[in-house]
């Protein structure tokens, strides 16, 4: 099936000034509405606006500044420890990146897809890898059963090149494979089923743990529990948040808590705030906890300050 993508540009919309331009302007607005269809779909069109130059010019901006933070190493690793339910004691903790900027932190969830959109996914994901391989060879000296989490990008899964991030650093990921645990989105698994089948079992064969993310968020969570060595199922938190006030929430926690009992699984709820939501979680057997209600993330130093303690 072939589809088109179009953009469309109005010439009263473009700058009167250079006439001698006219074709250059119309032809490079056009090709920023044909990239603003394709990013919102595919298969139509939209038409130019001015916003849409900004826009663009504010993503390249950020590009920029991104590559120089990562070249400077000013992103950062804060982690937010995970508790055993039962117990409430420490058993690892969730790796989350930060951008820290003079205006403040800039979201994940605005710069990952920039770093993905431009390459530099792959720069970052090998210092995520190398910081967290780090932290763990601190861990080992005191707390060598502490698990530490972190995500890799679809890219890596969906482009062929996970080999080439992990092959430099196997003999490290052998040394302290159990302490390390990779979190995926159905979003990673959905394109190369077989290719991420294999690499996965070649880092399970390491000792790594392999845990769903965002689990109950897709459309195909429970297929995926039976085709992919998964190890761990986190319940997403909009479910942990709403599950008192939506019964169909609850619905999900519940259903997810009996799948991982049925399966042999661990089961994570994350986005714990609240005593009652604590309780609920606690009542249905869940084994892992994190949330504000018992820790927020932190840099390293003071992860294991709170080890510590």
């Amino acid at each position: 099936k072939v589809t088109a993508s179009m953009g469309v540009v109005q010439c009263h919309q473009l700058d009167a000034d250079r006439p001698h331009a006219v074709v250059e302007d119309v032809m490079s607005a056009a090709d920023l509405a044909l990239y603003r269809c394709k990013r919102t779909g595919r298969a139509g069109y939209r038409f130019y606006e001015h916003l849409m130059r900004v826009d663009l010019q504010s993503e390249k901006s950020m590009e920029h500044e991104l590559t120089l933070a990562l070249k400077a190493n000013k992103l950062l690793l804060h982690f937010q420890p995970v508790f055993d339910a039962k117990s409430k004691r420490i058993i690892g903790a969730e790796a989350l990146i930060r951008w820290p900027t003079d205006e403040g932190f800039i979201s994940p969830a605005q710069f990952i897809p920039l770093a993905e959109r431009s390459g530099l996914i792959a720069d970052i994901d090998l210092w995520v890898l190398q910081q967290i391989l780090d932290h763990c060879d601190q861990l080992s000296r005191k707390h060598s059963d502490l698990v530490l989490s972190f995500n890799l990008s679809a890219h890596h899964f969906n482009k062929h090149t996970f080999t080439d991030i992990i092959q430099p650093l196997l003999p490290r990921i052998k040394r302290v494979g159990p302490q390390l645990a990779l979190e995926l989105t159905e979003r990673v698994m959905f394109e190369r089923t077989e290719g991420v089948i294999a690499s996965l079992h070649s880092l399970r064969h390491l000792g790594v743990h392999i845990s769903l993310d965002d689990f109950g968020t897709g459309f195909s969570s429970l297929s995926y529990l039976t085709q992919f060595p998964i190890d761990k199922i986190k319940i997403d938190q909009s479910f942990i948040k709403t599950m008192h006030s939506n019964t169909t929430a609850r619905a999900v926690v519940q259903a997810a808590a009996q799948i991982g009992k049925t399966l042999g699984l661990v089961v994570n709820a994350e986005g714990v705030e609240t005593e009652e939501q604590l309780a609920v979680v606690s009542q249905l057997g869940i084994d892992e906890v994190q949330g504000f209600l018992f820790a927020r993330p932190m840099p390293f130093d003071a992860f294991l300050k709170l080890l510590d303690d």
